[in-house]
């Protein structure tokens, strides 16, 4: 279970160090929607910079003959695959950022300052 997930069902014990140790947070309805969407791009940018990853080497099995896989491998870009894994954290970063910050400025009280602890935690 995720952060996100456990802040939004409290499942499991508070931890002490939590800066939402203790607190009553009752989300409105655009704000579970909000929750929502970022668990799903979480999980979502979890599943692109894995996939990112593997293609490269399942598209090694795809050649045919040990010097087609070895072309394959010495001529592709390494560094623009790492580059573009990297990218994956800094738009979902820059996604889960936007979301804090629009319910930031939509919320007030215990609300608000759990939007503000999320764009922290998520940083």
């Amino acid at each position: 279970m995720g952060l996100i997930e456990w802040l939004a069902g409290i499942k499991e014990p508070v931890k002490a160090n939590n800066p939402l140790h203790g607190m009553q947070i009752n989300l409105d309805g655009e704000s579970q929607k909000r929750l929502k969407e970022m668990m799903r791009i979480i999980e979502a940018a979890g599943l692109l910079k894995m996939m990112l990853k593997v293609t490269p080497f399942l598209l090694v099995w795809q050649e045919r003959g040990a010097a087609a896989k070895a072309f394959y491998l010495t001529t592709t870009d390494w560094n623009g695959i790492c580059e573009t894994a990297n990218a994956v954290d800094k738009i979902r970063r820059n996604r889960i950022e936007l979301i804090c910050d629009l319910e930031i400025l939509r919320t007030s009280g215990n609300e608000q300052y759990f939007w503000k602890v999320m764009k922290i935690l998520h940083r």
